[in-house]
């Protein structure tokens, strides 16, 4: 149990002032990665996304320095000077992607640079509780999960299933992708954060040809990553109606979903929709998980 005086140290709810630091750190970075993609070598966006960083992190301050005196377990509370390292780690890691990206520079460093920064906060915000958890969630059960497999093959096979000869015609979507695909690659690797095909950014374009150099660049290996993703997007499905409601009406979400004339036609064709099925889901999915928990690295 964590004594009282730890407890009253954990916000029972946001301040307005913390709420308003969130607020003014995230409008900041969003102007700040405008100003930088407007003009890299600018000293202006670079502060401000450096400034962006420092009021999120005072939004987080006043956690516990010494849990040894508090009496609270090893391991329960992180340490704050380790967390502020490990954020500033995650901000670098960003900052050093932006300004890569936005001189068309080293793209494979720039995406895994991207990648790593989502890593490190998530580990910088590890363990710590901003909000009084909404619920309890259920814990799981093996009928559960053989529910949840069962779901998913069944899905998996309605998208995958004959893909190559259904649908019965090539659209000329999947040729323009294909094509931008050839097109691009031919010169060398992408800018990953700059737009291609239908204004989708190349990180997704890439993403759907993921299967053309086992298999070639083919109509129907593009339509096996968005199989892929239609198949990832019934597990999200059913994480996130498990979160909102029950399990029970999670299972009839899913079953729903794994069967949804629309959800099985875009899964089936290669181009990206597919891929804003799994993606919004699982956003979603995280984000009221962090409602539920109270949990800072479900937010991120």
């Amino acid at each position: 149990m964590i004594p009282a005086l730890a407890l009253r140290m954990v916000p029972t709810r946001p301040s307005f002032l913390q709420q308003g630091l969130i607020v003014s750190a995230v409008t900041v970075a969003l102007v700040a990665q405008l100003r930088v993609h407007q003009n890299p070598d600018a000293l202006t966006g670079w502060v401000l996304l450096i400034s962006a960083a420092v009021v999120a992190s005072l939004a987080g301050w006043g956690l516990p320095s010494n849990p040894d005196a508090l009496g609270i377990p090893p391991g329960q509370v992180t340490w704050r000077v380790r967390r502020l390292w490990w954020g500033t780690a995650a901000a670098c890691a960003v900052a050093a992607s932006t300004f890569l990206s936005s001189g068309n520079q080293m793209p494979v460093v720039s995406l895994v640079l991207w990648m790593m920064g989502f890593l490190l906060g998530g580990v910088a915000l590890r363990g710590w509780v901003v909000s009084p958890p909404g619920r309890a969630t259920p814990p799981w059960s093996r009928r559960e999960v053989a529910a949840v497999l069962a779901m998913v093959l069944l899905g998996a096979t309605a998208r995958v299933i004959w893909l190559d000869s259904i649908p019965r015609f090539y659209f000329a979507d999947e040729a323009r992708v294909g094509w931008s695909l050839v097109r691009t690659y031919q010169s060398g690797i992408p800018n990953f954060f700059t737009m291609g095909w239908n204004g989708w950014p190349w990180v997704g374009i890439s993403l759907q040809g993921l299967f053309g150099p086992f298999f070639g660049l083919t109509t129907t290996s593009l339509r096996m990553s968005s199989a892929l993703m239609g198949t990832l997007a019934i597990g999200a499905t059913y994480l996130l109606a498990r979160e909102l409601f029950t399990p029970r009406m999670a299972v009839l979400a899913t079953l729903l979903f794994a069967m949804c004339r629309t959800a099985i036609d875009f899964s089936r064709l290669g181009i990206c929709h597919a891929q804003l099925m799994f993606y919004e889901t699982f956003a979603f999915f995280w984000w009221w998980r962090g409602v539920n928990t109270g949990r800072a690295a479900s937010y991120w």
